[in-house]
């Protein structure tokens, strides 16, 4: 039953795909098939998530990697007023998360909330997560909130976006943080330390953070919150599925886990600091993963592997692949996949639907 969901999934999105003019496949032997009719959206096979665990992390299978139980509680939080994009209607703040040289760390966060958005009506959401070299980007949560989605980015590096970061910029995207932060992206060259002091203990941590905090919205409906990473963000974000069980959905684009021996950069890396692909790697985190994950890769992409990325997609209970022909690395070009939108409004659906007479 497993193979079959993951093929109504690709199959479903390439429909939808082709019918509007784009090019997308799992392989090349489907680019020539003739679309001459208009689609509707399909409805995904998700099978509804039961006994959500909402108060600690799910997977635990790595000794060494352990959330604190207060990371599912609403954070302590400071307004941000001086870092708002008023015109974009996103307000900034800074998140406590977990210690870090005997201190709790602030994350920075970009919030914007649809102004449809009510306690009567709620509204999904989707916690973003940025790649290396990136930041909380405020047009990526503009862009989520036009398909009407509360949306929070957050940056993972102990910085805070400079007034000209957005997604399409090169340089000079962020500067460090006024608050205490966690460690910043050495690409793993923090191996040797313990896993709660690692870079990207930090990042999973701030994650889980962000989707407690969105959660405390009374506009967002708690029950429909996703997540997206971008590259460094999509391993992250695949991390963060697996040990945060609460998320409705999961769109890593590029990133993954399973890189290990692979070709790529990222498989280099892992092969290159091994206790890392233990701890951060290790595909055995999403064999239990009920969370609808769909995987976004191509098959040039010079980073990540897309062998790895069958790998998680064929692993992790209810997930799904599409590649993306000449599909660039980049954060604009990961953030601004249409496919990810159509996967998240019909994951909520599902989602909602099995929620029903819920309080």
């Amino acid at each position: 039953m497993k193979e079959l969901r993951v093929i109504k999934i690709i199959v479903a999105i390439l429909i939808v795909t082709l019918s509007s003019g784009l090019c997308i496949s799992c392989d090349d032997t489907n680019q020539n098939e003739d679309i001459d009719q208009p689609y509707e959206i399909p409805e995904y096979d998700f099978s509804p998530k039961e006994n959500i665990v909402d108060d600690r992390q799910y997977y635990s299978g790595i000794d060494e990697v352990q959330f604190p139980n207060q990371l599912w509680d609403t954070p302590a939080f400071e307004r941000a007023t001086q870092y708002d994009r008023q015109d974009q209607g996103v307000e900034a703040y800074f998140l406590q998360s977990v210690p870090y040289n005997d201190a709790p760390t602030h994350v920075f966060a970009y919030v914007g909330i649809p102004s449809i958005a009510t306690k009567y009506n709620p509204v999904p959401g989707v916690v973003l997560i940025h790649g290396g070299g990136g930041t909380a980007f405020y047009d990526w949560v503009k862009m989520w909130n036009d398909w009407g989605y509360a949306a929070i980015a957050i940056d993972t590096e102990g910085r805070i976006p400079s007034e000209s970061a957005n997604l399409n910029s090169a340089s000079d995207l962020a500067f460090e943080s006024i608050m205490h932060h966690g460690p910043s992206n050495t690409n793993y060259g923090d191996y040797a330390k313990p896993a709660n002091e690692q870079f990207i203990y930090h990042a999973i941590a701030g994650t889980i953070v962000a989707n407690s905090f969105l959660s405390s919205f009374e506009q967002v409906d708690s029950r429909k919150i996703g997540l997206t990473g971008i590259s460094w963000g999509g391993v992250i974000a695949t991390n963060a599925v697996a040990y945060d069980d609460r998320f409705a959905f999961a769109a890593p684009v590029y990133g993954a886990v399973a890189m290990a021996g692979t070709s790529g950069i990222f498989g280099t890396l892992y092969d290159t600091y091994p206790r890392c692909s233990f701890l951060w790697d290790n595909v055995e985190m999403l064999r239990n993963c009920r969370t609808p994950i769909l995987f976004i890769n191509w098959k040039g992409d010079p980073y990540f592997a897309v062998d790895a990325t069958e790998i998680c997609a064929n692993t992790a209970l209810n997930a799904g692949m599409i590649l993306i022909p000449e599909l660039q690395h980049g954060h604009l070009q990961g953030a601004n996949i249409q496919e990810i939108f159509i996967f998240a409004n019909n994951a909520t659906a599902a989602r909602y639907a099995s929620c029903q007479g819920e309080n």
